[in-house]
């Protein structure tokens, strides 16, 4: 997906891009056909708004994504184009590709980065940097948690195997899945009331962790980007934490949360 920000960020992004419709196009036989330089210079038009390209694997949309990434440097190899794709190794392996593919062998402050990565950018930038969560951490802190219940008598469900370590495994995932979907407490309350024992355990969890991540001002990476969407909700000027895009190219991606949209 390629949205082009003619202007930089003189307005915020929704009422630049909302009055074009977006274009969608299939690269399944891009690499072959003889028109792809021309679909390439169309994409690069920042008259054309949003472009959504779509095909199988190896049918062209990186390789695409990565030319208007670099028809997009300055004459000083800055990038003007703010490149996001799904994941911290996937952004390695395309600032890899570019450094090779670079003329002279030169990658100036690499603008490609993950939707987690962003969030933090936009923070420090905003002077509001969020202590986060290691992964370890946040085992830990459920651990803690799933004790402190389990000793209250507030795990009807799950209470016979608290000392498990798959339950931790297991809730862990379960509350990054409702985190990325920006499932607070009061709404899986109001979606799980009068249902099973097991809801109520996962409400009882996800309830206290999210009020020991605001009693100790920690933020896990879910909770991070919340805390970046809402700046931006306040502040849809707030700077990104890289030289004003004049483009955003999103790769790889199957699905978005709705934190991410």
């Amino acid at each position: 997906m390629l949205l082009p920000t003619p202007g930089g960020r003189e307005a915020p992004p929704e009422r630049r891009l909302a009055p074009r419709a977006a274009a969608t196009h299939n690269t399944s036989q891009m690499v072959e056909r003889s028109d792809s330089a021309a679909l390439l210079e169309k994409v690069l038009d920042p008259r054309g708004g949003v472009f959504v390209l779509t095909g199988p694997a190896r049918s062209g949309k990186t390789v695409t994504v990565l030319e208007v990434y670099r028809r997009h440097l300055d004459e000083m190899g800055r990038p003007r184009c703010l490149l996001i794709v799904p994941n911290a190794p996937t952004a390695g392996w395309l600032r890899r590709r570019l450094l090779e593919q670079s003329p002279g062998g030169v990658l100036i402050a690499p603008a490609v980065t993950t939707f987690a990565a962003l969030a933090g950018s936009i923070l420090a930038a905003a002077g509001r940097p969020a202590q986060t969560l290691s992964g370890v951490q946040r085992r830990l802190m459920l651990e803690g948690i799933v004790r402190e219940l389990h000793r209250a008598g507030r795990l009807r469900a799950l209470g016979p195997i608290a000392d498990t370590p798959g339950l931790v495994r297991a809730l862990d995932q379960a509350i990054s899945e409702l985190k990325r979907a920006a499932v607070e407490p009061d709404a899986l309350a109001a979606a799980v009331a009068g249902r099973s024992d097991k809801d109520a355990d996962l409400l009882a969890v996800y309830r206290r962790y999210q009020e020991l991540l605001l009693r100790t001002g920690r933020f896990d990476p879910e909770g991070q980007m919340w805390l970046a969407r809402d700046l931006l909700a306040e502040r849809p000027d707030a700077p990104l934490g890289y030289d004003e895009p004049t483009c955003l190219a999103v790769d790889g991606f199957t699905d978005f949360t709705p934190t991410e949209l």
